[in-house]
């Protein structure tokens, strides 16, 4: 579970994280989240504190903003559906080692930091090295894994990670809703006045 300070209207605490997330991304830096976190450098902003704070979702730890402290943000996702499952995925990192960086397609929403031992579906892919670079990759599960209808993309540090003397896991960024196997599309950026509203 998430441990946050500070208070926060009942409605909003009773909804999940991941909309929280994308409604305090969207009030905090505009339409499109992702060109600020570029500059600023990645990191969630804690949906209770507000902007210096950030949230290292794996630990449910906040702390105030550091641009050293390791950070993945998943900015887009893309699901395609053929002979097989297809699913291309865009992040921010900073401070992880790229070499480090893994994808994870799971059922778990983002309040869980480990979906294995919650009894969630999980599948795990190494991106090539230069995706790994580039802050984009595209899995394809084998044929024999059997995709949840729907699901999340995580891309996360496969190695322990520490920062000024707290454990942060195996830190992760996530795609901010459950996308659809049989073909979908998300992305940090607001698209519409109806994406205001669902995440306001």
């Amino acid at each position: 579970a998430v441990r946050e300070g500070g208070q926060e209207a009942p409605e909003f605490s009773r909804r999940p994280l991941e909309a929280r997330l994308q409604h305090k991304l969207w009030e905090l830096f505009g339409p499109d989240p992702g060109r600020a976190l570029e500059a600023e450098g990645p990191h969630y902003p804690c949906p209770f504190r507000g902007r210096d704070w950030q949230l290292s979702p794996w630990s449910g730890s906040s702390a105030r903003f550091d641009p050293l402290r390791p950070a993945v943000v998943v900015t887009g996702v893309g699901v395609k559906l053929e002979d097989t499952l297809q699913v291309t995925v865009r992040w921010l990192s900073a401070n992880i080692p790229t070499s480090d960086l893994w994808v994870r397609l799971t059922d778990a929403p983002p309040i869980i930091s480990e979906p294995g031992p919650a009894g969630h579906i999980h599948y795990d892919a190494r991106p090539l090295s230069s995706e790994q670079c580039c802050g984009e990759a595209t899995v394809r599960p084998p044929a024999v894994w059997r995709a949840p209808a729907q699901f999340f993309v995580r891309v996360y540090s496969c190695r322990g990670l520490d920062f000024g003397g707290t454990f942060l896991g195996f830190e992760f960024g996530t795609s901010l809703r459950a996308l659809s196997s049989s073909g979908d599309e998300w992305t940090l950026a607001r698209a519409s006045a109806a994406d205001a509203q669902a995440g306001g």
